[in-house]
This record gives C-alpha cells, sequence and structure tokens, in this order.
C-alpha cells in the first residue's frame, strides 16, 4: 500500500512544563475554536460559554468581540453571526442563526461552526474556554473547545499528530466518527492515515489510507468506522487513531460515536499518540506521588476512567486509594500496582464500584510520563437500553500543574435533567491537603444564584444543581436553556467534572471544568 505520509516527522507535542512556563508569558488578541455542523432532522449545535474573561480575568466585556463564521463541507461562507451584547451566560444555537437561509436545507447540513474571540486586552490563551453542545431531540453531549485556525503570527510548521483515545462503540445501533476540517491553507498531504488498533494488545487490525484532496478550503468531513472497516475487523475491541497534519491549523479532532437512528453525535475530542519521552522531573522538595489519576462521582453515577496505550513509555508505581459513600476521607486500600511498557501498551480502565465515590490512584517513580490522557466513563446507574456515556478527555494531573483557585462550566435541568457537580480536594503531598471553603456563583438567564459549601481534605463531594436552584425558576428548568458556573475555592488544589443525566432513560452528558 502507498503511503504518502512519512512516519519520521516530528510530533509538535510539547514537554508539560515547557508549556506551563509559555504560557504564563503567552500573549494573544485572538481565540479561536472549530466545532464540527451536523444538522439533520431535530439536531442541533449550541455553542455555550461563561464570559471568564470579564468575570475572572477583568477584560471589560466591550473589549470583546465574538463571531461566528459557518461554512458548508465545501467551505462555503454561509454566514457571520456577530454577538451583539456579551452575557454573563450566553448560549447560541446554529439552528437559529440559519434558520432564515432559507435555501439551506437544515435537516442535511454538514460543515463546521468557527468560534473567534478578538480583544482589546491579553486573552493569554488561544483556545477559548467554550463548548459545543450537540443536541438530537432530547439527547445531548458536550466537548469543548478542540481544533481550530491558528493565528497568524503563530508558526505555521509542517508536523503530523497520530489523533486517537476516544471509546469506540461498535454495533447496529452505533458507529464510532471522526471529522476532518481544512484550514484557509490547504495540507501538503493530500491523504490521511487512519488505523484500527485491538485496545488488549495495541496490534495493528487494519490501515486505510483516505484520499482528502477533494476536501477544499475550508472544507471538512465526517468519517464513520462503519464505512472504512469490515463487520469483522470492528468486532474486536478496539480504538482508532488518525494521523494528521498540523500547518495552519491545530487539529485536535471533535470524534465521538454516532447512534444511526436519531442522528445523535456522542462527542468527545481527541488526543495525540505521545511518542516523545517527557517524564515528570523530580521536585527540589520531597513529594509523596508526583501524579495523580483521580476519579469522583455520585450515587447515581457510575465511572470507569479508561488508560488508552497511547501515552509515552514510562515505568511507575501505582498506589490506589478510595473515599466510600459513608466515609469521609480517601484512604489507602493496600493495593499498589506496578506499570512497566508492556502493561502500558494495554488498555487499563479502572472501575468504581457502586460503594466508591472517590479513587484516587497516586504514582511515583523515576519515569512518569507527564501526560497520562484518559477517558471519563459516566452512565446513570442500573439502566436498560441505549449504553448513553460521557466520554470526558482528561487525564492525570501531575504535580507541576499551576496552583488552581477558580474553575467554571455548565450544566443543564431542562427535560428532566439533573446536573451534579463533582469535586475533589487531594494534594500530591497528602500530609499537607487542607480543608476547603468554596462559592458557586451559577449564571444563566435573568439568574444569578450564589453557593457556599465546605469541602474535607482528601476527599471528595457531589453538589446537586437542583438543590441549590428552586424548581419555581422557570428559566433554569426550561428546555432551551443550559446554565453556567464559577467557583472559587480558597485552595489550590481542587479539581471538578459535571455531569448533566436523566435518571429515566439514562441520558448523559458532561464535561471537566475549565
Amino acid at each position: 500500500m502507498a503511503n504518502n505520509i512519512s512516519s519520521k516527522t516530528v510530533s509538535p507535542v510539547k514537554g508539560l512544563k515547557e508549556s506551563f512556563a509559555k504560557q504564563r508569558i503567552a500573549f494573544t488578541n485572538r481565540a479561536s475554536a472549530v466545532f464540527p455542523v451536523y444538522l439533520r432532522n431535530k439536531t442541533d449545535l449550541h455553542i455555550v460559554f461563561l464570559n471568564y474573561w470579564t468575570i475572572k480575568n477583568n477584560i471589560p466585556a466591550n473589549g470583546l468581540s465574538i463571531n461566528i463564521k459557518i461554512y458548508d463541507d465545501l467551505g462555503n461562507l454561509l454566514i457571520v453571526h456577530v454577538l451583539e451584547e456579551i452575557e454573563d451566560h450566553n448560549q447560541i444555537s446554529i439552528r437559529a442563526i440559519l434558520n432564515d437561509k432559507k435555501e439551506l436545507d437544515l435537516d442535511k447540513l454538514d460543515g463546521t461552526a468557527h468560534i473567534e474571540i478578538i480583544s482589546t486586552h491579553n486573552l493569554r490563551f488561544s483556545f477559548p474556554a467554550i463548548i459545543g453542545i450537540y443536541q438530537a431531540e432530547n439527547l445531548f453531549s458536550a466537548v469543548h473547545s478542540a481544533g481550530r485556525v491558528k493565528n497568524s503570527d503563530e508558526l505555521q510548521k509542517i508536523s503530523y499528530t497520530e489523533e486517537t483515545n476516544w471509546i469506540c462503540k461498535n454495533n447496529e445501533q452505533t458507529t464510532p466518527f471522526f471529522h476532518f476540517f481544512n484550514g484557509p491553507q490547504l495540507p501538503t498531504k493530500k491523504n490521511i492515515l487512519v488505523n484500527l488498533h485491538k485496545s488488549s494488545d495495541n496490534n495493528l487490525i487494519s490501515t486505510k489510507e483516505i484520499d482528502i484532496s477533494n476536501i477544499p478550503e475550508l472544507g471538512s468531513k465526517f468519517f464513520t468506522a462503519d464505512n472504512l472497516f469490515s463487520k469483522s475487523d470492528l468486532k474486536n475491541e478496539c480504538y482508532i487513531s488518525v494521523k494528521v497534519e498540523h500547518n495552519c491549523i491545530f487539529p485536535r479532532l471533535v470524534v465521538g460515536n454516532l447512534y444511526k437512528e436519531n442522528n445523535f453525535l456522542e462527542a468527545t475530542h481527541s488526543f495525540p499518540i505521545i511518542k516523545n519521552i517527557d517524564h515528570i522531573k523530580s521536585d527540589e522538595k520531597p513529594i509523596t506521588y508526583k501524579a495523580l489519576l483521580c476519579g469522583f462521582t455520585s450515587k447515581e453515577l457510575s465511572l470507569d476512567m479508561s488508560v488508552f496505550p497511547t501515552n509515552c513509555e514510562g515505568e511507575f508505581q501505582a498506589d490506589f486509594l478510595t473515599q466510600k459513600y459513608n466515609e469521609d476521607k480517601i484512604k489507602a486500600i493496600g493495593n499498589s500496582e506496578y506499570f512497566d511498557k508492556k502493561k502500558l501498551k494495554q488498555m487499563q480502565t479502572f472501575k468504581l464500584d457502586n460503594q466508591e465515590q472517590f479513587l484516587e490512584i497516586g504514582l511515583t517513580g523515576e519515569s512518569v510520563p507527564s501526560r497520562i490522557n484518559a477517558s471519563f466513563i459516566y452512565r446513570v446507574k442500573d439502566k436498560a437500553g441505549p449504553d448513553y456515556t460521557t466520554n470526558i478527555a482528561n487525564g492525570a494531573v501531575s504535580h507541576v500543574f499551576p496552583p488552581r483557585h477558580r474553575q467554571w462550566g455548565h450544566g443543564y435541568l431542562g427535560n428532566n435533567f439533573e446536573t451534579n457537580i463533582h469535586i475533589r480536594n487531594t494534594s500530591h503531598n497528602p500530609d499537607d491537603t487542607k480543608d476547603g471553603n468554596g462559592t458557586i456563583i451559577f449564571y444563566g438567564k435573568n439568574m444569578k444564584i450564589v453557593h457556599k459549601f465546605k469541602i474535607k481534605a482528601e476527599s471528595s463531594l457531589a453538589i446537586s444543581l437542583s438543590d441549590i436552584i428552586s424548581k419555581d425558576n422557570i428559566n433554569a428548568y426550561d428546555d432551551n436553556n443550559f446554565i453556567s458556573w464559577m467557583m472559587e475555592i480558597d485552595i489550590p488544589n481542587c479539581d471538578s467534572h459535571w455531569v448533566s443525566f436523566r435518571k429515566s432513560d439514562g441520558a448523559i452528558f458532561g464535561e471537566h471544568s475549565f
């Protein structure tokens, strides 16, 4: 088989510590993101975000300009939508923006939505903290900003990554998908490689070379596994990787699983296979754990953490700590496991049992990878029927991560959904962890609600939005309205996920906080 893509090209993935150092001195006036548009009967894409630029970073709202450019799959510009006013909480329906375009078939439209934020002040990050929420009737999924078109002052250097790391659901009802997009400059390579890997031993099952020469500038295309690979190949427990070019774009892909009957995109984003060796350096101060992989949930939801065999080589010891629902903190359970290079080439899934609220895996050793990417798979417990899940792309937290006092996210209470915010308070030196005091401010249409809470050291908790936001608040419980929130905690080592779910049928979506 001809292969025009060199396997010797250098990956653009930088060392974690180097990346954080660059962020501290970064300057940019433009942040952007690209989301796939997949409009069918009763589907929509909602762009949802909190105006954290003003609330957190004190950038005046009149110093921000936000526009959405929508292109079809052939790269034709359909509309430029400029936000006339930026609220604390913002949500934009792509279907509603296009509704006046009578020449368009909004029940069969593929393309991209390019969101662009321009500021008179330093935005610092070229990625904006916004999410796309995909809707198919009363089902939803969420993915935060993934790919983007680079800014004009960025290096337009050609390099390649192999994008992967999402749970693949192969059956008659669902098929894995990925969305490929071009920027204003075409890739130099006219094909992409799609590889199907066996999860159990990382062996290659099948490879497909796809001609992309017919995708024009700013064009895009959805690809599904059932159109690329045979049924016999897809019977294996597997994952997919896609080798793509970086040029004028940063091609982190929106990926996931398509529910065929109702055109529901259960979306997440890819991570690249990490081939460069990047291990956590020893700190000057003694440290108990170099990295923490933390899974925390609530009584209504189960949680699996899946680690793909796509991280850089390493060897380390993993200590397991857990908090049961009747306990006030995590405790070592005496289990410890050694991970070597061979074991890291196999898919690892860590499941919380029904009594576990929090599972923490503390990593020690001389070659702990700086990045260990994982998928966080929440489900509604004890539900038959379609296997709706989240597929939150996150991972282990290295001790070199900067301190974090504020974080924010979203939620949903319409269509009989509940939303829980899961919060953990653990540190890389457990003996030094302090109890925390926190404040969450909830924002929505005509809504601002303040909630205070406490969280014990070395523990997790779940906050239910319905316990805080009254059922009388019709704006919050409206089927068309999402919610944003900002959380501030007086200690620097907390993290959080939000999960919206419906008990009646197991519908579920969520994301990690920003």
